[in-house]
């Protein structure tokens, strides 16, 4: 798996409903179907991963956009009753029916890797021991089971936060054990309007000083060297080049 989908879980977990729907934007508009259409599905079919997962392709097995979506809606609220669930259990894993689906999902699948073009690339299959099943296995649904079961072994848990202002998941940064926000919103000023606005001033203030002082710097060696040039002595030039710099930029504190 690329290292930009390590935590690929957290991405999808925040997927808006629209994001969701644009997954299938370019699938042909022909293949559409209606849920009370689906045989043998249990009810309640938008809580039932299992039954909808089987019902995601039609008899010539190509996906139906209505119902991938669906399924993906309804992936994603269990995904995220299982992120909400390890948080309030600061870092526990909570056996639950959604956990469990994501597992046998994975192990439907083995992954097989092979060196091409000096890369090593991964390609998942169906697990030779469980042949009789038919997996549908689209990126998100892949990528977002491998990420969560990567990230739940390697037992870092409480890393995984929900910020405090937009309510989206986020993984902690290990050098910040006290980030309360996600990345798109710890950019956010969370500092009171007159507090930021006296930090703002300070540090106009402290720019403008440094500036003030590399520029007295450069005229007062342009100077120097002018007096030393007309014949003054090393420590009158420094005195007169001090005074000429103060007559033309004055220190202010």
């Amino acid at each position: 798996m690329p290292i930009k989908d390590k935590h690929y879980f957290v991405e999808f977990a925040n997927y808006t409903i629209e994001d969701i729907k644009r997954m299938y934007d370019k699938f042909p508009k022909e293949l559409v179907d209606k849920p009370e259409n689906w045989p043998g599905l249990k009810a309640p079919i938008e809580t039932n991963l299992q039954s909808l997962l089987c019902a995601c392709r039609g008899a010539n097995m190509c996906p139906i956009p209505d119902r991938m979506i669906m399924f993906a809606k309804s992936f994603q609220k269990s995904l995220k009753n299982i992120l909400d669930n390890i948080i309030a259990n600061q870092g526990r894993i909570i056996e639950s029916a959604g956990l469990n689906f994501i597992i046998t999902l994975q192990e439907r699948t083995i992954t097989k890797y092979e060196i091409t073009d000096g890369r090593l690339i991964a390609n998942s299959m169906p697990n030779p021991d469980d042949q009789g099943k038919v997996m549908i296995t689209p990126g998100w649904l892949k990528f977002s089971c491998q990420s969560l079961l990567d990230f739940l072994c390697d037992g870092n848990l409480n890393q995984l936060k929900k910020c405090q202002d937009c309510r989206k998941f986020y993984i902690q940064n290990k050098l910040y054990e006290r980030q309360k926000y996600c990345s798109v919103c710890s950019k956010k000023n969370h500092t009171p309007k007159g507090i930021q606005a006296e930090r703002t001033r300070l540090s106009r203030v402290a720019e403008k000083k440094r500036r003030d002082k590399e520029r007295r710097k450069v005229l007062f060696e342009e100077q120097y060297k002018r007096l030393i040039k007309g014949g003054y002595s090393k420590k009158e030039a420094q005195k007169l080049a001090q005074d000429l710099v103060i007559e033309q930029m004055p220190v202010i504190e």
